[in-house]
């Protein structure tokens, strides 16, 4: 609520003036003389261009416009799909410091029956564990004042940024996500029994169906041999697009090269990603390695997560440093000071860390 003062301006008439409006004392003693009350409405119509609530409300439709760009989905995002989400209570720091611990999440196992008067026994004995680290990001951009007038002092240059901003934060998360698990030779290796490269990796139903196998009967940590059976997530490049619809869309036509392979046993049991990121960072099997993923909720091969309350990227504003000599409140579109700049910054958290190699599997297609 404004604080106002009534000054006597005509006799008999009281005129209220916001305190800090920036009006000189020459306007109100014409007024006063003159018994015209224009020049002082008018000068009220030019301070009340700009308020507080005014910038409130370009506050939230910017912080919109950033997050309609974070969610999205013309830049693709495998990490909600594959990833286990685990959050820390702080960020790495120097020192070791904001790392979080979790346990594995062992495969789903039998359950053993317990007799009248019987003991329960332990099933997780040795306690395997993975650390995982948050991380902080961030970028500022700064347009000059003539640039805010210039664009009519509208919308559309806070709303342009925002929403790249919003883009290049999902665009960021994908490509550091992508980057812990792609080509990894200490997680995908053959004594793991997670990989596959030469002659017969390439993708077809038969490479496929070995993929699957392996995946599928890999033991816990504690031996147990039940084997997996929940859903599995293909992931390729954009070369092996054709080829991977071909072997899990039920609705794909299949001609030519694609007319004798065993659909009963791919077709409805696979998702398919396309992850564009894969050739980007393997530079030797990008464009031929694909990979299979275990449902994350039940054998989670990589981890994604955020710091606790701070899940979606913020933007944020500096605030002008530079006062009115006839007072008023500073508004962060006047600039700084010095030069009169108008600065943004943007800050999110992300991390990734790998969990445990039986959720995934790699052929190198070569």
């Amino acid at each position: 609520m404004k604080n106002y003062q009534t000054i006597p301006v005509i006799e008999g008439e009281d005129v209220e003036m916001s305190r800090g409006d920036g009006l000189s004392l020459r306007r109100v003693a014409e007024v006063a003389r003159t018994g015209n009350l224009k020049p002082l409405a008018d000068r009220l119509r030019v301070a009340e261009v700009m308020t507080t609530s005014d910038f409130a409300h370009l506050a939230d439709t910017v912080d919109r416009g950033l997050i309609a760009g974070y969610i999205n989905e013309a830049v693709p995002t495998t990490f909600q799909t594959l990833g286990y989400r685990r959050d820390t209570r702080e960020l790495a720091r120097a020192g070791g410091r904001g790392q979080g611990r979790d346990y594995q999440i062992y495969a789903p196992r039998a359950i053993p029956v317990v007799a009248e008067k019987g003991e329960y026994l332990p099933i997780d004995p040795s306690q395997s564990y993975y650390d995982f680290k948050t991380y902080k990001y961030g970028c500022q951009f700064d347009v000059s004042w003539e640039a805010w007038l210039a664009d009519s002092r509208d919308l559309n240059m806070i709303m342009d940024h925002p929403m790249s901003w919003g883009l290049s934060a999902r665009y960021t998360q994908e490509q550091v996500f992508t980057a812990t698990w792609c080509a990894n030779a200490a997680f995908f290796t053959a004594g793991n029994g997670n990989y596959a490269d030469g002659a017969g990796s390439a993708l077809d139903a038969d490479s496929l169906q070995a993929g699957i196998t392996a995946i599928r009967n890999f033991t816990d940590p504690e031996g147990n041999v039940l084997p997996y059976t929940g859903r599995l997530t293909l992931v390729v490049p954009p070369a092996l697009e054709f080829t991977a619809m071909a072997l899990t869309d039920p609705s794909f036509l299949r001609t030519g090269a694609f007319a004798s392979l065993a659909d009963t046993l791919t077709v409805g049991r696979l998702n398919m990603i396309v992850n564009p990121f894969l050739p980007v960072l393997d530079d030797t099997t990008g464009n031929t390695a694909w990979y299979l993923f275990a449902d994350p909720q039940v054998r989670p091969a990589v981890r994604y997560g955020y710091l606790q309350g701070y899940d979606q990227p913020e933007i944020w504003m500096r605030d002008s440093d530079a006062q009115r000599m006839a007072g008023g409140q500073s508004d962060p579109f006047d600039g700084s000071f010095l030069d009169d700049d108008i600065a943004f910054k943007l800050r999110f958290t992300f991390g990734a860390d790998l969990v445990d190699w039986r959720g995934a599997y790699m052929a190198a297609g070569q």
